[in-house]
C-alpha cells in the first residue's frame, strides 16, 4: 500500500512536473514542432533583440555617469 499512495500523491502533486513533460512532448511532438516552427522563430526574434537592445544601453550609460561621477 505505501507505494501505491506514493505514486498517487506524485500523479496528483503539481509540483513533479517532470514526470508529466516528458510524457506531453512525446505525443505532441510531431503535431508540436509543425505549428510552433514559424510561430517560435517569429516571437522570439523581435522579443530578444528587445530586451538585450534596451538592457544593453541601459547598463552602460548608468556605468559611465557612476564611474566619471
Amino acid at each position: 500500500m505505501g507505494s501505491g499512495s506514493r505514486w498517487i500523491g506524485i500523479a496528483c502533486s503539481p509540483r513533479l512536473p517532470g514526470l508529466h513533460s516528458p510524457r506531453q512532448p512525446r505525443l505532441p511532438s510531431p503535431r508540436q514542432p509543425r505549428l510552433p516552427s514559424p510561430r517560435q522563430p517569429r516571437l522570439p526574434s523581435p522579443r530578444q533583440p528587445r530586451l538585450p537592445s534596451l538592457c544593453l544601453p541601459r547598463l552602460p550609460r548608468l556605468s559611465l555617469p557612476q564611474l566619471h561621477s
